[in-house]
């Protein structure tokens, strides 16, 4: 790269120079994972040659030759110039990863400088780049009259550029090309390169500014924006250029096409060897793809020059190897599982294959006989097809080896391995072969290398082919099967004990021993150890070819095992693997239904946080440099303005996904310890929806998941995590078409209900292996039968799990999510399901005002209820605003915390991680076990109250509340309130202003005792207070507006009608007033409409008026309408550029046009989720005076009172700073002042320990 301040300056230096060096040859060299340039020649270097050599990963610019300073175009000694140097037969590709501006290959002031048969490929830039200075350094100047003016030309003159491969270049950037050139440079040649697919403008061959006397003659350029550009106006140096003989825009495939042309440019055949490379013969096949697993877009798909291309099968049933087979308790292994498969070679292709391979409809994919397939392609809609096996498990010891023969190739094809669920370039991809032929691969070796420890494998296998034209035809017929060793022990999957459970039976050692043909061995033919530290144990056969040991004596930790066998014969084979064994200290979660907290070993531990962690973000994906996105400032040099990953090239965001199945254990060391640094206590892990993971093999425990699950318990509890672990999802066929082993079985979606079914029958199968792996693991805090969706599974299934999981598992918490809305009485659940603890979302109040958040946590204070979900950063708009989603995951999650919701969860958080900071120190100084004082104020609700349901009624009372403030608890319709209670408001019915009797309000002043704070004008308060006052929690918020909260986010506009059901009149009675938030200025009118019989009923409306500027509107109606309880408040718009403020949360009905008929069909109306700014009501009653508040504090102080005489400490916390930032002794009473501009403050006394 070179940066551009004048004509003359530094350029970015390469990591091999070379200064007045003469003769050096640089021949059959790699320059790889540089973080600048790869060799620079310069300050006199002459005649050396940069041959054969491989160029890629590298920050920077591959070569530089010669500079940009005065010594190099007006040297004061000839020894100074470089010159006659040459770099042929070079494979130059993803340079410029980092520095966008470089090149391929930079040639500045040179003399007799050879580029010939290099292929340079993937930049973000220009392929190569010759000359400098604008034409402001050459005799005479230029047009921009820099000075000095120099009476002398420059060194530059007599290069050569030609039979040179340029394509897929200028990716990323504009004003490029494949060959780029600057200023006079007499004798210099452009010949006979072949340059295409570049995406920027102009892209082919660019003779910028002052480039004057280039011969430009017999190039192949296409699919370029302009296949030559001269851009020499100023100089007026066009005329000195001689263009001549070029091929221009003529396509492979066309009439014409110069093959022989295409064939010459590039690497020389003599060389391509070099680089594992198809011979021009083959044609031009482009880069490798890279795969994308997209969370966001909720889709896996390949990219390839920044177009996507579906991967084909991943909405079909797929096949679970059918060659696996599980060892259990039936197997005479006796509190663990083995897993392997029973045929070696492991047939991939052909009849007896052991899975399924997929393509598109248009294809046809065929087995040819017992172990080979045919693959057509006849899709006309691409020239790049593929088949493809998704997701195939097996065991990468026993199988560490591809093995593909290709018989039949009618066009180039090319074999690719990815990890499933992992976004990047292919674990593997093969060069592009011309011919049929065959490639054995070491799968071990890469799988390995890439930080893989696990025994089991997880891939995806996909063949390629390439069509010179969309609409031919190929055939490929090929056979693949995965090769065995000669001898393979299999442990057993991870082993995980309770420290008291090893210490009283020991720790079991189990493996079978394999040979080529997947036989199991026994004591005639082997002899088998483990080794555990220092603690060495022979296994023994214990049944037919199953090997077993114990080891006791084990201590809590991590421990790995080393399982070995040596074959009796006479070669003494010998094979070795890996076996995790876990040992955990038996604190489990539980809940104390009368504190209604999550306990650990029995002890309360308050509130536990965090979220669903599916698919964590990743910077630089496939580079050196890859690494988590943590926090905010990583996310913002990443995020870019457009949607979808760094694979593109066009400009979008720089990061991607890599799902949790797919992380290696290093990835998940370092996620999980920044969560924990985050506050974090736990992580909500699901599995079995569309194409996440699935640990559920067909009524069998799919051992890569296992595998991969123990790990990530391990990783979790060395953080101090906990996993929430969901068993399955949705009903299969929802979403995630079933394994065929399922379908196969007869699986129906009504299965679900009946719990005798073979479906059930099986899927117990597969609960009985999970629970023999899991029932001791402490790093999973509890589990629910399918998560979110236990609604659509149904009580009978999730009942059925429950029952049978407790009965296997007794320490394991089990829970079920049976809301995604609390819309009737918070413990109806219970009435027809089996768990205790029942999750809800948040997602339909998420946008409204966090007093519905706090109303909603309060009604399920009634049952027991915690947060599954709730806050999705996708709904929430994280990307754009992520201030804003910020302040709303921070206002949720320190309301729940000071009302002890017991679990909050949100959904897939991003970047804002670190909002638990505080929540993680509190929970840890809070004694949870001292019971919290239950509010002598009650609230009556019923299902009109229900922020879910639209209720308001309870939002306002919690915002009134929340001022003085004053705590408060739900009693559900007519149930009697708790005998302590001193008054109860009912919130079925109208909305009464609470004040203290003092004040002229209802409230009695008794009730002034159980406030513990005075707060500030301005600033409202969400608490709990312990029985004994000794312990105090609470939120405190500024009730000011937000500068996230401010703006309407979307605006409704016209020729249409609208009525929103969330904004609904909440009592009887003459309105006369309505407002409107203007963006738009026009006409508008008022509409009331009343849903009766499934009809919506127009019941009154105002003239059209006129909304004169942006901003609110206020209107007089001429004559009241006099609406009803639950009608709805609609308008029409007349111009299409009349628009009202919205928000994109809610439920609007709409219509084109006016309907004439004041009764229109409820099925006729169109809905989208948005809620108008707009209001009625009645004025006068509006403009009554209000009963007044409690005495607030004059000053900026908080006044804490009503504490004991006891030793107290209080600490007030910033939550923006993420630390206390006052702490003090309390007794009885104490003022502490508060911070004007803070997002958010959390109050907590303790007793002093």
């Amino acid at each position: 790269t070179v940066t551009t301040v004048h004509n003359e300056n530094v350029k970015s230096p390469s990591n091999v120079v070379c200064r007045a060096t003469k003769s050096v040859r640089f021949e059959r060299c790699t320059f790889t994972r540089l973080g600048s340039g790869g060799i620079d020649l310069e300050c006199g270097a002459q005649e050396n040659v940069i041959r054969g050599c491989h160029f890629h990963d590298i920050s920077g610019t591959a070569i530089q030759i010669g500079d940009v300073l005065e010594d190099d175009h007006h040297p004061d000694d000839p020894r100074k110039i470089v010159k006659d140097n040459t770099v042929a037969n070079c494979y130059i590709h993803d340079v410029g990863v980092e520095f966008k501006g470089s090149v391929g290959i930079f040639v500045g002031y040179t003399d007799g400088t050879t580029i010939a048969h290099n292929e340079i490929r993937d930049l973000p830039y220009t392929g190569v780049s010759v000359g400098w200075g604008w034409g402001e350094e050459d005799a005479g100047g230029g047009a921009y009259g820099q000075r000095p003016f120099y009476e002398t030309p420059t060194t530059a003159k007599n290069n050569r550029i030609e039979l040179n491969h340029i394509h897929h270049v200028m990716q990323e950037l504009n004003d490029g090309g494949g060959i780029y050139t600057l200023s006079n440079q007499p004798g210099t040649v452009i010949r006979g390169n072949h340059i295409h697919d570049n995406r920027g403008s102009p892209g082919g061959i660019y003779l910028d500014e002052g480039s004057g006397f280039i011969e430009v003659t017999g190039n192949l350029v296409y699919n370029v924006r302009r296949a030559m550009n001269s851009n020499n106006r100023a100089q007026n140096r066009t005329a000195t250029c001689n263009e001549h003989d070029n091929l221009f825009g003529l396509k492979p495939g066309q009439p014409g096409f110069p093959q022989e042309i295409a064939d010459e440019a590039g690497i020389d055949p003599a060389w391509r060897h070099l680089f594992k490379k198809t011979s021009a013969a083959a044609g031009d096949l482009g880069p490798a793809l890279a795969a994308v697993s997209d969370y966001d877009g909720g889709d896996y798909y390949w990219v390839r020059h920044g177009q996507k291309q579906p991967q084909h099968g991943l909405r079909e049933a797929w096949v679970f190897n059918r060659a696996m087979t599980w060892l259990d308790d039936k197997d005479g292994v006796e509190g663990a599982i083995i897993c392997y498969s029973t045929q070696s070679p492991l047939p991939l292709t052909g009849k007896k294959q052991a899975s399924r391979w997929f393509t598109s409809k248009a294809n046809e994919l065929t087995d040819a006989d017992d172990e080979a397939t045919l693959f057509v392609k006849k899709d006309a809609r691409t020239e790049l097809d593929h088949a493809l096996l998704p997701a195939l498990q097996f065991h990468i010891e026993q199988h560490p080896t591809a093995e593909l023969d290709v018989a039949e190739a009618t066009h180039p094809w090319q074999f690719i391995a990815i990890v499933k669920g992992r976004s990047g370039p292919p674990l593997y991809a093969s060069p592009w072969q011309a011919k049929p032929g065959k490639l054995t691969v070491d799968l071990r070796r890469i799988y390995r290398a890439k930080g893989y420890q696990r025994s089991f494998a997880q891939l995806t296998f996909a063949l390629f082919v390439q069509t010179k034209e969309a609409r031919e035809q190929a055939r490929i017929a090929f056979r693949l099967r995965l090769k065995s060793q000669e001898l393979t022990i299999i442990p057993s999957l991870p082993v995980i004990r309770t420290e008291a459970r090893a210490k009283a039976e020991g720790v079991p050692i189990y493996a079978v021993v394999l040979d080529e043909k997947g036989r199991r061995l026994g004591r005639d033919a082997v002899e088998v150890f483990a080794q555990v530290g220092d603690t060495k144990v022979a296994l023994a056969q214990a049944t037919s070819g199953v090997w077993k040991g114990v080891v006791k004596g084990l201590a809590a930790g991590d421990h790995g095992a080393t399982v070995a066998a040596t074959s009796l014969r006479q070669d003494n084979t010998f094979s070795r693997s890996r076996l995790r064994v876990h040992i955990t200290d038996g604190r489990f979660i539980g809940y104390d239904p009368q504190l209604k907290l999550l306990t650990e070993a029995g002890r309360p531990i308050g509130p536990l946080a965090g979220s669903y962690r599916g698919a964590p973000m990743f910077r630089a994906i496939g580079t050196p440099q890859e690494s988590l996105v943590q926090g905010q400032e990583q996310w913002a040099a990443v995020q870019g303005t457009v949607h979808e990953g760094q694979h593109f090239g066009h400009g979008g965001p720089l990061y991607g996904f890599h799902w949790w199945e797919s992380l290696t254990e290093k990835e998940l060391e370092a996620d999980y310890a920044y969560l924990a640094r985050c506050g974090w206590s736990v992580v909500h892990l699901c599995q079995g929806w569309w194409l996440w993971e699935r640990l559920d093999a067909g009524g069998r425990i799919a051992p890569h998941g296992a595998e991969q699950l123990a790990t990530m318990t391990a990783v979790a509890r060395r953080h101090g995590l906990h996993l929430h672990f969901a068993l399955s999802h949705y009903p299969l066929g929802k979403q995630s078409a079933p394994y065929a082993q399922y379908l196969e079985a007869g699986y129906q979606r009504g299965d679900y209900g009946k719990p005798d079914s073979r479906f059930c029958a099986m899927f117990r199968g597969y609960l009985a292996q999970f629970t023999t792996l899991f029932r001791d693991d402490t790093g999973i805090s509890g589990f629910t039968a399918a998560g979110e969706g236990d609604p659509e599974c149904g009580p009978t299934f999730v009942n059925a799990v429950h029952d049978f999981v407790i009965s296997r598992d007794p320490n394991h918490l089990f829970l079920c999510e049976p809301h995604h809305g609390v819309r009737q009485d918070p413990n109806y659940y219970r009435q027809t399901w089996k768990p205790l603890l029942g999750g809800m979302r948040t997602y339909s109040i998420d946008r409204q005002p966090i007093e519905a958040v706090a109303a909603q946590f309060r009604l399920a204070a009634l049952g027991h209820i915690f947060m599954a979900e709730g806050i999705f950063w996708g709904y929430m708009g994280g990307p754009a605003n992520t201030d804003g989603y910020r302040e709303r995951v921070r206002q949720t999650l320190y309301t729940g915390l000071a009302l002890r919701n017991p679990i909050m969860m949100t959904w897939e958080e991003r970047v804002v991680e670190d909002e638990r900071q505080v929540l993680g120190q509190v929970r840890r100084l809070v004694d949870w076990s001292r019971p919290f004082r239950r509010p002598r104020l009650a609230i009556r609700v019923g299902r009109e109250s229900l922020v879910d349901a639209g209720g308001r009624a309870l939002v306002r009372y919690e915002r009134a509340l929340s001022r003085l403030p004053l705590d408060y608890a739900c009693v559900w319709e007519d149930q009697p309130v708790p005998p302590e209670t001193l008054y109860t408001i009912d919130a079925r019915r109208p909305f009464e202003e609470p004040a203290f009797e003092s004040d002229g309000g209802k409230l009695p002043d008794a009730l002034k005792g159980d406030m513990p704070l005075r707060l500030p004008v301005g600033f409202a308060a969400t608490y709990s207070w312990s029985q004994d006052r000794w312990q105090l929690l609470a939120f405190i918020r500024s009730t000011s507006p937000g500068p996230h909260q401010r703006a309407a986010t979307t605006t409704e506009a016209g020729d249409y009608t609208y009525a929103d059901t969330t904004r609904v009149i909440e009592r009887n009675g003459p309105l006369d007033t309505w407002e409107v938030e203007c963006v738009k200025p026009g006409a508008i009118q008022l509409h009331i409409y009343r849903v009766e019989d499934e009809q919506l009923v127009r019941v009154g409306e105002s003239k059209m008026v006129e909304m004169a500027k942006p901003g609110p509107s206020r209107f007089t109606l001429d004559k009241p309408i006099v609406a009803k309880r639950g009608d709805l408040v609609g308008f029409y718009i007349r111009g299409e550029h009349t628009h009202i403020a919205a928000e994109p949360a809610g439920r609007m009905f709409y219509l084109e046009g006016r309907p004439a008929a004041a009764r229109t069909p409820l099925k006729s109306w169109k809905v989208e989720p948005k809620t108008a700014r707009i209001s009625i009501f009645n004025a006068a009653g509006a403009a009554k005076p209000r009963p007044p508040v409690a005495d607030r504090v004059a000053t900026m102080g908080i006044a804490l009172d009503h504490f004991p005489e006891a030793e107290l400490i209080v600490r007030f916390y910033d939550l923006g700073a993420k630390r206390a930032v006052a702490e003090s002794r309390l007794s009885r009473a104490h003022t502490l002042s508060v911070p004007a501009d803070g997002p958010g403050f959390f109050l907590l006394v303790t007793r002093r320990q």
